[in-house]
């Protein structure tokens, strides 16, 4: 695949090889890590390649990589048109935070921002002994 990718012409070309080789490590060899860094090199090409950006956030959940995996969501929130699939992203990033990284802070900023057409709010209960938990709002809740 590398001498495939060195060989391309053109750019879209580099990506298609560098896509196909993401999927063969994860697929045949079982190595998400590995096909996390083909997605990642592919994006380096073209950041507006939505498949690409999916691909990869599945695999960085996979792994783990919460901090990159924000990066990913929100560089995907740069590139959707509908308000209702910004803000579910908005609302994954917030849950990130807030469940996988304890950034409270982070994921109430996340919760109350602002999405072109749509209201994002959350709401903040104590529980226990001075524990904030964070609760965004469902679907359903959220407001034109």
């Amino acid at each position: 695949f590398e001498a495939r990718v060195g060989a391309a012409t053109d750019d879209t070309e580099k990506t298609n090889v560098l896509s196909r080789m993401a999927s063969v490590c994860e697929t045949r060899f079982g190595s998400a890590k590995d096909a996390a860094q083909a997605y990642e090199r592919s994006l380096a090409i073209d950041r507006n390649s939505l498949l690409t950006v999916r691909n990869l956030e599945r695999l960085l959940r996979a792994l783990g990589e919460w901090t990159r995996l924000i990066e990913v969501l929100e560089l995907h929130v740069s590139l959707v048109a509908d308000p209702q699939e910004g803000t579910d992203l908005l609302l994954q990033i917030g849950e990130i935070y807030y469940r996988e990284l304890g950034r409270v802070d982070k994921a109430e900023q996340i919760f109350c921002r602002q999405v072109p057409g749509f209201r994002v709010e959350a709401r903040i209960a104590q529980v226990g002994k001075g524990h904030t938990c964070i609760r965004p709002l469902g679907r359903s809740q959220i407001t034109a």
